[in-house]
């Protein structure tokens, strides 16, 4: 799925991925304790700039979903504006958010 799919006659419509996710949160809720706190350990790092803050893999995910949001919507416009949001993207789309990911999705 790609996020151009939520948009429709140039609006951004996000409710099936809100919907998915929260399938997703209630779904933790079955797991035990231990495989609960290995999902919400924050410890994939984001970069802001020169700034670093570290996220659950969800909160990451939310980031770049975001900032790829607005890409879509400045794009169209004026690819400078949009510029700032890509390198977001492009930075941290492949930091240890996939090695965390990857590392989540052996241990189920």
């Amino acid at each position: 799925m790609f996020l151009e799919d939520f948009s429709s006659n140039g609006v951004l419509d996000t409710s099936s991925l809100a919907q998915e996710n929260a399938k997703l949160m209630e779904f933790t809720k079955s797991l035990g304790s231990e495989d609960q706190a290995k999902l919400f350990e924050k410890d994939v790092p984001i970069y802001f700039g020169e700034a670093t803050e570290t996220f659950t893999s969800f909160q990451a995910t939310e980031q770049i979903k975001q900032a790829s949001l607005k890409v879509i919507t400045l794009i169209k416009e004026d690819y400078g504006k949009s510029e700032k949001y890509l390198d977001f993207i492009f930075r941290n789309g492949v930091n240890d958010l996939l090695l965390v990911g990857e590392k989540l999705q052996k241990s189920f």
